[in-house]
Order: structure tokens, then sequence, then C-alpha cells
């Protein structure tokens, strides 16, 4: 077929290709609704919207073959034409195909859904939204993060919503002077007596290091349905609550410091403490 032919267009074609472009907006709308409907009870956000963009890129693929058929244009030698085209457009496009497959394969394999909290890459957030070229997280800082689905993909992704609970764990130190035992079990009580902390693990705190300046406890304890804001309340509760017991116990948290000598030869020197 010749396209700048001054022969006249036939009706027909016409009709057909303003049936198919209309067929094609009815079916997407029906395909939309049917997905809203049955995501409703089945499936999550983030499935919901990678199923409809991969049946309308199918939708929309058959309906180009109908409309090139229409037309009298034969599909695989308007490709061979552009084969060379195609080619230079793949090399180009490499990173955006490998993001979206990427995104295709995180939709069958769903390692976490929309607010979900996450950590991948070095970043740590909740996720906002997927979508098939990247997926957008919200830090602790309330910034939002783009990660490219090829990156995730490709990482290892530790989602903290997965199982339920969290671990705390924090590092908490005294003074030489004070009873590690009596700090263990202030520490102990504070935690379990926190609303948000789980009692099945159990929170514990365990001496681990004796370090320059400090006698250092480990406080561990599990929360439960995990979100960054919970968390960040939870351990400033416990570090508020914990100081205020050892004070009041005379337990002190010491800080380091320098010990200023002088010598015969009235040379200066510091120890460290």
């Amino acid at each position: 077929m010749e396209f700048f032919s001054n022969s006249p267009i036939p009706f027909s074609q016409v009709i057909y290709t303003v049936i198919i472009l209309i067929a094609i907006i009815i079916i997407s709308k029906m395909v939309k609704r049917s997905i809203k409907k049955y995501s409703s009870e089945q499936i999550d956000k983030h499935l919901e919207k990678s199923t409809y963009t991969i049946i309308r890129i199918i939708i929309y693929i058959i309906a180009l073959i109908a409309l090139l058929k229409v037309w009298g244009i034969a599909p695989g030698g308007l490709l061979a034409g552009a084969g060379v085209m195609g080619i230079i457009l793949g090399f180009a496009a490499q990173q955006t195909i490998g993001n979206i497959i990427g995104g295709i394969l995180m939709m069958f394999s769903r390692p976490f859904s929309i607010g979900d909290w996450i950590e991948v890459d070095g970043d740590s957030g909740t996720v906002k939204d997927i979508k098939l070229i990247h997926t957008t997280i919200e830090t602790f800082d309330g910034e939002e993060v783009s990660i490219p689905n090829n990156v995730i993909s490709s990482s290892t992704i530790n989602n903290l919503s997965k199982r339920g609970k969290l671990r705390i764990k924090e590092t908490i130190g005294i003074d030489y002077d004070s009873d590690p035992e009596k700090a263990k079990e202030i520490a102990e009580e504070e935690m379990k007596e926190h609303p948000d902390t789980a009692s099945d693990p159990e929170p514990r705190a365990y001496v681990n290091e004796l370090a320059d300046s400090s006698i250092n406890l480990e406080i561990l304890c599990w929360i439960d349905n995990p979100a960054p804001k919970k968390r960040r309340k939870v351990l400033h509760d416990l570090i508020i609550s914990i100081k205020r017991r050892y004070n009041e116990n005379g337990i002190g948290i010491p800080f380091p410091h320098a010990e200023l000598l002088q010598h015969e030869n009235q040379d200066w020197s510091f120890k460290k403490k």
C-alpha cells in the first residue's frame, strides 16, 4: 500500500478504524473495572496497577496489529524495515527495559506491598507506590526516594513488616561504680511495662561489654505491627524511662573523658579514662 497515494481512502477502512479505537476504550474501561472489583477481595493495590498496565499494553498491541491489517500494512514487513532502529532504541532503553522486567518480577514474587516497611539498597522506609519503572518509599525523615526496580530486584530486601514483629536493640552504658544486676533489672522492668512492647519474646537485658568508660548493657525487646514512627516512639520512651529510673536508683551513665597529668619534668600528657 502506498501511504501518499492520491486515491481516495475507502470508507470501510475509516469505519473499521473508528470501531477498533472505540473498542480499545471500551475494553480498557471494562478491564479496569473488573480488576478493581476483583482486587478488593483478592489482590492488593500494587498487583492491581501492574496487572492493568500489562493487560492494557497487550490490548494496544492487538489493536495496532488489527489496524495495520485494516490498512493493508504487513506487520512483518514493517518490523523488518524498522529492525535497525529497533536495535538502536533497544540499547538506549536497556535500563528502562530492565526496570520494567524488575517490576514485573516483583509483581509475581511480591516481596513487599504498599505500606510495608522495607530496607533495600541502603535506604529504609515505608513503601508508598510501586510502578513498573520504580518503587517509591518514604524515609524516616519524610523524604520520598524512588528506587529503580532493577536495583531492587537485584538487591537483598529486608521486609520489616512481613513477620509482624520487629526487634528493638540498643546499648546503654553505666559507670563502673553502679550495680549491673540492678541496672539490668530496671531495664527489663521498663521494657515489660511499656504498652507497645510484645510479651513474646520476653524483653531481655544483658551485660555484653566492659568498655573504656562504662559497663555496657544491651536491651532487647519486640514490637508488634512495626512501623518506623512506632519504633522511634518506643525507643524514645524506653530511653527516657530507663534514664529516670537509673537516676532514682543512683545508677550513673558516664561519658568518655580525659584526665590531665603533670610529670616531674613538667611535660603535659592526657590519660583517657
